[in-house]
């Protein structure tokens, strides 16, 4: 059996992604490819995100390949790309397959199904299920017997029992990275240390809080982490057979699992890998000796989800369960160890004031990280404040494609107080006050050491005021 596992390109709503937007290596196709792969399938892998796409290229590589199946990743904002990519699979190659995965299927089954392009929609971790599902089609066998999918049969939905989550997670290969285009995956402008290709990586899924803008619709609530040993193999691997010398992890909560995570940063440090890393994880998971066998290990940068600056948002509506104090301490744990760090802020919480939202702005000053993320909330299916938009009745699916945090077009979906042009104008007047106040650009242009700095900075800056010639007009 023959599959292709294609990611959609992005929307083509909002041209500043292009300018801002670093493709991210693809783990979820690259993850499922080496899975197919194992149990001896045929897999062709097409990041369409990294790569120029273009309907006619496709199709030759389709009408060449000839797959019986077409996998296709989905995520909300790609949604319609995804669709469209389904119709073209299926004018190429009548007979073949559709099968829609990720995000977007996993929270909306029903209504992505509604397509008559798209056979089976797998919900949740998609490797054992997808496999499942390609042997019962190959021996012909009733599909509603495989756990963890979605379709329609003669008109009538059906959804079998979910899937258990994958709990030994050392028992998956690692991701195909030999077919996909590796030289296009970089470390964004913002986060960038050093010289050298760069790569992602999973240590662990899943995760255990209850943030209302999250959706755990794919990895559960279960957080799993695979062994030290093994996640040793994967960099080993990624440094000498790809030359990666920056690798992002991915995982939601790289430090929630104290005891692993120290670990895993003695072995790195001990071995002398030569990599650089960034991660992400919650304020309260982090202490002074973890930070400081991290920083030692090559940790560059952590990733801080604040989301607001108003304790009322931080202990109520967002249900982040964090404080102010919490943070501050943080950071001035990561100042101590000498680690970068990186704040992000969301706007349009719900019920979320103008006012409220400056004390996010002010936060952020007062903070000083090094970068400072400042989002448009995005009610994504599968979270408690989509389930709000819904309640209110300001969803609308035809603008899928709008649910994109970025500051060139106003926001879909709005559950706070503020009105989409007022969100809109508070984020940018968040990244002007930060980017361009005068503490910001001492500190940025201090630490520049090299040419390849100064060019990433430009990069940053030009970004900064492509948003400003914007908002002008």
């Amino acid at each position: 059996m023959r599959v292709v596992l294609i990611k959609p390109p992005v929307s083509s709503y909002s041209r500043l992604i292009s300018k801002v937007e670093v493709p991210a290596f693809p783990l979820d196709i690259a993850y499922l490819a080496a899975y197919l792969k194992a149990n001896g399938i045929e897999v062709s892998t097409i990041d369409l995100v990294a790569e120029p796409f273009r309907e006619e290229t496709l199709r030759e590589s389709l009408l060449r390949i000839l797959p019986d199946v077409v996998g296709i990743t989905t995520y909300t904002p790609s949604i319609f790309k995804a669709h469209s990519l389904a119709r073209l699979a299926k004018q190429s190659i009548p007979e073949v397959k559709v099968i829609f995965g990720g995000h977007h299927a996993s929270a909306l089954p029903e209504e992505l199904l509604k397509d008559k392009d798209v056979d089976y929609a797998v919900i949740g971790e998609g490797e054992a299920t997808f496999l499942e599902l390609l042997k019962s089609l190959e021996e012909k066998r009733d599909a509603s017997s495989v756990k963890g999918i979605a379709f329609y049969e003669n008109g009538k939905f059906i959804r079998t029992p979910q899937r258990p989550l994958i709990q030994d997670l050392d028992a998956l290969p690692f991701p195909e990275r030999q077919f996909l285009p590796l030289e296009r995956y970089n470390v964004h402008i913002t986060r960038y240390k050093g010289r050298g290709r760069s790569g992602s990586l999973m240590a662990s899924r899943g995760c255990c809080f209850e943030c209302s803008f999250c959706s755990k619709a794919v990895f559960g609530e279960s957080y799993r982490y695979r062994s030290v040993d093994n996640v040793m193999e994967e960099l080993f691997l990624m440094r000498q057979k790809y030359g990666i010398s920056q690798v992002t992890f991915h995982d939601n909560l790289f430090t929630f699992k104290r005891d692993f995570t120290l670990r895993l940063c003695q072995r790195m440090s001990s071995e002398k890998l030569g990599i650089n890393w960034t991660c992400q994880t919650r304020v309260n998971l982090i202490d002074e000796e973890l930070l400081y066998f991290m920083k030692k290990a090559g940790c560059t940068q952590i990733n801080f989800g604040i989301e607001s600056g108003c304790e009322e948002i931080l202990q109520g509506l967002s249900n982040k369960m964090i404080s102010k104090d919490m943070v501050r301490q943080a950071v001035a744990l990561c100042r101590k160890n000498k680690i970068g760090f990186e704040c992000g802020f969301i706007f349009g919480h719900p019920d979320e004031t103008i006012e409220m939202a400056k004390e996010s702005i002010a936060f952020a000053k007062e903070l000083k990280p090094n970068i400072a993320s400042f989002f448009l909330l995005t009610p994504m299916p599968g979270t408690p404040y989509y389930r709000i938009a819904e309640e209110r009745g300001v969803v609308d699916p035809a603008k899928y494609d709008r649910l994109i945090s970025l500051p060139d077009k106003e926001p879909v979906f709005v559950i706070s107080k503020m009105s989409p042009k007022e969100l809109l104008e508070i984020q940018r007047r968040a990244y002007r006050e930060y980017y361009f106040s005068f503490s910001y650009l001492l500190r940025r242009f201090s630490k520049l050491r090299s040419f390849m700095d100064i060019k990433n900075n430009l990069a940053g800056l030009f970004t900064i005021l492509l948003l400003k010639k914007r908002e002008a007009k």
